[in-house]
């Protein structure tokens, strides 16, 4: 039985790797140990599927450095749930725990795991290993 507001998982192909199925979900995401919320988690997908949402030069750069040191290959889908990850701001002073205070590889890592891009952040923990902490 699914919670109420939760959907299916979603399959679909990765761009990278065409025989390779991509499940997409809040409840695959938190399995693979995802740190958002059901609400960021939503807010952030959201805002990656809207076209107007593109990451600046800098952020695509740094993204492209960090995938290229890990030898993986980003989807354009990644690189902009990493860039919205990345300037994402804390919703209050007060708030805790907020996924805007990491370091720019466990935000990469989350980005794979949003898109369920697995064996990219598999190699990606592999080359960064403090980041599973």
């Amino acid at each position: 039985m699914q919670q109420e507001g939760s959907r299916a998982p979603e399959r679909e192909t990765h761009p990278n790797e065409e025989s390779v199925p991509v499940v997409r979900g809040y409840e695959n995401y938190k399995a693979s140990g995802g740190i958002l919320s059901q609400a960021e988690y939503q807010s952030v997908l959201e805002r990656a599927a809207d076209s107007k949402n593109v990451p600046s030069v800098s952020t695509e750069a740094q993204a492209t450095h960090m995938a290229q040191a890990s030898e993986i290959v980003l989807s354009p889908e990644t690189v902009t749930i990493y860039g919205i990850l990345r300037h994402d701001e804390k919703p209050s002073p007060d708030t805790k725990g907020h996924y805007s205070a990491l370091s720019d590889q466990k935000l990469l890592a989350e980005a794979l795991r949003l898109v369920g891009d697995e064996r990219p952040l598999t190699t990606f923990i592999e080359k960064y290993p403090h980041i599973s902490n």
